[in-house]
């Protein structure tokens, strides 16, 4: 899987996921919740990264609590990301 198959993947579960190349890398933009306009700078209440590792490996973001979790390849981390984003929408609704 490549990164665009990734994000074409996440956009299929309704996840809103676009491309970011900076420092990270080659890395995908995660993005939860409605967004909040703050000083005329949109604010997300919840951003995720997938970037690339040196190694091949790829590494998820939580940008709320800066954690970071490798994964071996860019499909385990997709998975992750979509059952972290499951689990939080669940929590969410109840």
């Amino acid at each position: 899987m490549d990164r665009e198959e990734a994000i074409e993947w996440l956009r299929s579960r309704g996840v809103n996921a676009s491309k970011r190349d900076w420092a990270l890398g080659a890395s995908i933009l995660i993005h939860v919740g409605p967004p909040q306009e703050s000083g005329g700078i949109t604010v997300y209440p919840n951003v995720f990264y997938l970037y690339p590792r040196l190694d091949g490996s790829w590494e998820f973001l939580n940008c709320a609590d800066d954690s970071t979790s490798p994964y071996p390849d860019l499909e385990s981390a997709v998975r992750a990301a979509l059952d972290i984003i499951d689990r939080s929408t669940v929590k969410r609704d109840l």
